[in-house]
């Protein structure tokens, strides 16, 4: 009987101690944010810029296929490296 109560302490206590823990972590956390979000909300306004104009970039409208527009062409690449490299023969079995 005065184990069995005994062990049932044990464990209240290690409850305890693990919602304490618990606790403890999450003020540290909390304290953090509220010192750290101080620097972020009173940060200086950002600077305004300029959006690019990009009708005025495009050299030329891009393709007209069945009247319908290709959308963005990526430009070629440049695959010299390759030169001379071929893929491996291989055969499944």
């Amino acid at each position: 009987m005065v184990i069995e109560r005994e062990n049932k302490l044990s464990k209240s206590n290690a409850i305890r101690r693990f919602l304490a823990l618990g606790l403890g972590a999450s003020l540290i956390l909390l304290l953090g944010l509220l010192l750290c979000a101080p620097a972020t909300i009173w940060a200086q306004e950002p600077q305004l810029q300029e959006a690019p104009a990009s009708a005025e970039q495009q050299a030329e409208p891009p393709p007209i296929i069945d009247g319908h527009g290709t959308g963005f062409i990526p430009p070629p690449m440049d695959l010299s490296h390759l030169t001379g490299q071929t893929m491996p023969n291989v055969s499944s079995e």
